[in-house]
């Protein structure tokens, strides 16, 4: 028995792999994704080493932990989409000037 998962592609469809992964949408978001994941690690190391205002005090250890992870979360975030966005524009506009070239 011959598993057909494991069959070679065709010519057509490694170059339809080709057209597909050269063009610049797929460029694009694929920068985009990876600058996410790279602002989101970012984004955590630099707000783990942030000055930020002294927690109160007053509250229960518990309530400032999840305070102190909430805006390394929403930090990290913002980070995140920053990265995304510069990155998906860089991108994508280098693909485009060098496909006029």
């Amino acid at each position: 028995m011959s598993n057909p998962f494991t069959q070679p592609p065709t010519k057509e469809q490694k170059a339809a792999a080709d057209e597909f992964t050269n063009s610049c949408v797929f460029k694009a978001g694929f920068s985009g994704i990876a600058g996410y994941g790279i602002g989101l690690v970012f984004g955590l190391v630099l707000s783990g080493i942030e000055f930020s205002s002294p927690v109160d005090t007053s509250t229960s250890t518990k309530q400032q932990i999840k305070t102190v992870f909430r805006d390394m979360g929403t930090k990290s975030l913002s980070s995140a989409k920053n990265f995304a966005i510069m990155a998906a524009i860089y991108s994508g506009s280098e693909c485009m000037i060098e496909s006029y070239r």
